[in-house]
Parts: structure tokens; C-alpha cells; sequence
């Protein structure tokens, strides 16, 4: 881009191709009050500099009119703009967990671009369908589901409340993103332990661990306190569901012989090495990330993946759900659903099968 510069726009390399970010602040002050950005850390599809710059400047664009009070002009009723700003008001929003609601924030704007002008209950499954395919025809693989999802939920509340008479985006049958499959496998583990060990990062090292043997979130564990491990129990509240967890650290002794690394001094289980201050979770997400990457394994091996291996780990072992969600704290309600995604199926849960198969004819 020469010697032109956009606010907001990173750009960076990756196995000799350049990625495109607009990252806006996390908080302005709009209207003499502090307030959170509706936008975050968004990827930008441009096939160089010069489209990223111009796509970078037509979202500082949007930031701007948000910082004015501009974007905060009332929608007239009924329209789609009306809609979100209703349903962003209701208790039904307000409970999302805050990733949640910060993802939801993310995605209205390209509802409300897709709809505009048009009445809600003038939304027909066509209509739905027809903006469904302009987003898939983006190239994007999981944005136009996960659009047309929070548009699903969003027009369900209408319908609840009598905004629209029916839900345009029930049921569309839409092509959803493939979940993850990827286990992680326990000398990886070891490769990406011994690695993180070697760069100076122990706490990536315990994070790995963690993530491995407990299946926790990042976002739970990137600020436990020190004082929530006592030597024999792990407790951890998990951020999604409010559900508190804990660990029988004493029983794992590969995580116990982890977590017995954490200094007597420490004021958190996790710390940056350099700071000794909590990670951020895209911190931490990435960081783990890198090690893989250093250790020689899978660039696609991320900390989601850890939740994943730990669910099939001990379903391998003939855990029942209830037992899998004690440790990983899905809600038995979900824990079905859930494990859909997070249980592909693997030889070892298989032969399990055939063994319990065989002694029951043995009866």
C-alpha cells in the first residue's frame, strides 16, 4: 500500500500469503460515556492491499457514524434495523453469555445491510434463501450459517412477540460449516509440551495440559486464581452456563503433575511469562497455536481441539455423559446435542462396543 495507512487495518503473512484484519478499539467514549465497540476483531477477504484498505475504510466509516450517534438514529418500526434494536433490548439477548452477545453484535449490521428497506413481515423464505446465497457466494464457510442462525433466533423473537407472523429462516435446510473432527493425539501433546517448555512457556505448557485432560475452555481458565487448586480438586466456574466444576486433580496425575509446576507466588494458574498478568483469551488461543506450529505438528491444531480430545478420551474409557460433563461442565440438558459435535467416532469407542457386545452373549 505504499505509503497509505487506514486506521484499524493489520495486515500479516502466512505461509507466504497476507491476511487482511480491521481490529477497532475495544472501547470510545460516545456521547460523553465509555462505551464497547459493537465490532471487534473482524477478517477482511480482499485479494491485496488496495481492496483491504478500501473495505478497512468503509467499516471506520460505519465506526465513525457509531461514534457520532449517527448509527444510533431509531430505524423506522417494523423494519429490520427496528427489529435488532428491539430484540438487543430484550432479556432474551441480555442473557447470552458476552462472547455471545459480542458475536451476535458483530453479524446484525450484515443482517440489517441485507434486509434494508424491507418490512419484516415482508421477509419471505425466498427472500431468506435468496440472502443466504449472496453470502455463501463471499467464499466464507461457517459466516453465512452462523448469519443465518442469529437471523433465526432473532425473528423467532419477533414472532413471539408479534412483530412478524412467521419465521423466514426456520428450517431452510441451509449448508451448515463441517464440525471440527481433529484429535489431538497424546505424543502431540507431549512434542507441543516439550516445545512450549524450550521457548520459555510454561504456562502455555499447563494450559495444553489442561485443555487435554479436563476439556476447559480457554476463556475459563486464562485468569483461575492460584488459590482454586488446593493440591487435590481443580474448581472452575465455567463462564458459558454459570456451572461450577470440580476437577479430582489427584486421580489425573499427569495434570496434577502439571499444576504442581505453579509457583508458590503466583497469583493466577496461568500467567504470561513476561508480565505475569492474565492472558487475553485470543492471547491464549494463539499462542498455543504457535507451539503446535513450533513443535512441527498440524498448523491447524487449535485449543478447541483439546476440548474435543478430552471428550473423546473419556467417552473411550466408558464414560457416561453425565460422567463426561461433570469434568468438562456441558449441562446434561445439552450434553447430547453438544456431543454430536465434540464425539466423532473413533475404533476405540467401537471396539469398546464390540467388547461389551460380546461378554452380554457371553451371559
Amino acid at each position: 500500500m505504499g505509503n497509505v495507512k487506514v486506521d484499524y487495518l493489520i495486515i500479516r503473512s502466512h505461509k507466504g500469503k497476507k491476511r487482511y484484519y480491521w481490529n477497532p478499539n475495544k472501547h470510545y467514549t460516545v456521547n460523553g460515556a465509555r462505551q464497547s465497540c459493537p465490532w471487534g476483531l473482524t477478517k477482511i477477504a480482499a485479494s491485496d492491499d488496495i481492496e483491504a484498505a478500501s473495505k478497512a475504510q468503509e467499516l471506520n466509516i460505519e465506526l465513525e457514524k457509531w461514534r457520532k450517534g449517527i448509527a444510533q438514529e431509531i430505524p423506522e418500526k417494523d423494519s429490520i434495523g427496528w427489529l435488532i434494536i428491539e430484540y438487543k433490548k430484550s432479556t432474551r439477548f441480555k442473557k447470552l453469555a458476552d462472547s455471545t452477545q459480542k458475536l451476535y453484535q458483530w453479524n446484525f449490521p450484515a443482517i440489517a445491510k441485507g434486509f434494508r428497506g424491507i418490512p419484516v413481515d415482508k421477509i419471505t423464505r425466498q427472500r431468506a434463501l435468496a440472502f443466504y446465497e449472496a453470502l455463501a457466494a463471499t467464499g466464507g464457510k461457517r459466516k453465512p450459517s452462523q448469519i443465518m442462525q442469529i437471523a433465526r433466533v432473532m425473528f423467532q423473537y419477533g414472532m413471539d412477540r408479534g412483530y412478524n407472523a412467521t419465521n423466514p429462516f426456520k428450517e431452510l435446510r441451509v449448508e451448515k460449516a463441517k464440525p471440527r473432527q481433529g484429535i489431538i493425539s497424546p505424543n502431540a501433546i507431549a512434542a507441543a509440551k516439550a516445545k512450549a517448555c524450550e521457548l520459555g512457556l510454561p504456562s502455555i505448557a499447563r494450559a495444553i495440559q489442561i485443555g487435554y485432560d479436563a476439556g476447559q475452555r480457554p476463556g475459563d481458565i486464562r485468569m483461575l486464581p492460584r488459590g482454586n487448586y488446593d493440591g487435590q480438586w481443580l474448581r472452575i466456574k465455567q463462564s458459558k452456563t454459570g456451572a461450577i466444576v470440580d476437577i479430582p486433580v489427584y486421580k489425573i496425575p499427569s495434570l496434577k503433575a502439571e499444576l504442581d509446576t505453579i509457583e508458590h507466588d503466583s497469583l493466577l494458574i496461568l500467567h504470561e511469562e513476561r508480565t505475569r498478568k492474565a492472558y487475553g483469551k485470543d492471547m491464549l488461543c494463539r499462542r498455543v497455536r504457535e507451539v503446535f506450529e513450533a513443535a512441527g505438528l498440524s498448523s491447524d491444531n487449535q485449543f478447541r481441539d483439546l476440548r474435543r480430545t478430552a471428550v473423546v478420551r473419556l467417552a473411550e474409557a466408558g464414560c457416561t455423559i453425565p460422567e463426561i460433563c461433570s469434568i468438562t461442565g456441558h449441562s446434561l440438558q445439552e450434553a447430547t446435542g453438544i456431543l454430536k459435535v465434540y464425539l466423532p467416532m473413533s475404533r476405540t469407542m467401537a471396539e469398546n462396543a464390540a467388547d461389551k457386545v460380546e461378554k452380554l452373549n457371553k451371559r
